[in-house]
């Protein structure tokens, strides 16, 4: 799949005046990886930030400060009958975020992320795989959600449910 990356970067690049020497079309994939990373990152971070917006749903029996909150508490605990409605509630966000993109990120972005999967075999570096950028930037919230510091997972643990019971009942007095 890199080969086909690799080939397309060097068509592109070969058309330039004058054309590009190898060492530039190698290093040239390299930061075009980094790009889509970084990017793959930030729309991640986007969908984080919208998601923080919702209040929780108290469906762990578990504290929890916002929605994002509660997904954090999902990564942790390991794959569940939920994942399917944590994409159908995170599917909106990234679309939205994802389709303000231009259409030439939205293409770099396909072709970066299809030179990352084996099951591609050709890449025209014209079109957008819509689903692929989705799991590209579902697989980034995973990470994120596992890594995000703002939120350790003993947190979760350190508030008992009578405490978050009591704690409920105290916000809904004010």
């Amino acid at each position: 799949m890199r080969s086909d990356f690799f080939s397309i970067a060097a068509r592109i690049l070969r058309q330039a005046e004058p054309p590009a020497p190898p060492e530039f079309l190698l290093a040239s994939q390299g930061a075009i990886d980094a790009f889509a990373e970084g990017k793959f990152r930030s729309l991640a971070e986007c969908v984080r930030d919208d998601i923080r917006k919702y209040p929780p749903t108290y469906i762990y029996d578990e504290p929890a400060r916002d929605l994002w909150d509660e997904y954090r508490y999902h990564v942790t605990q390991g794959s569940s009958p939920l994942d399917a409605s944590w994409e159908q509630t995170f599917q909106p966000h990234v679309t939205k975020h994802v389709d303000a993109l231009p259409t030439t990120i939205k293409v770099l972005l396909t072709i970066a992320g299809q030179s990352w999967r084996t099951e591609y075999d050709d890449q025209d570096g014209e079109t957008v795989d819509e689903a692929l950028l989705f799991g590209a930037v579902w697989d980034e919230l995973v990470r994120l959600a596992d890594e995000d510091p703002e939120t350790e997972p003993e947190d979760f643990q350190s508030v008992s449910q009578d405490d978050n019971f009591a704690q409920a009942i105290v916000s809904n007095l004010n």
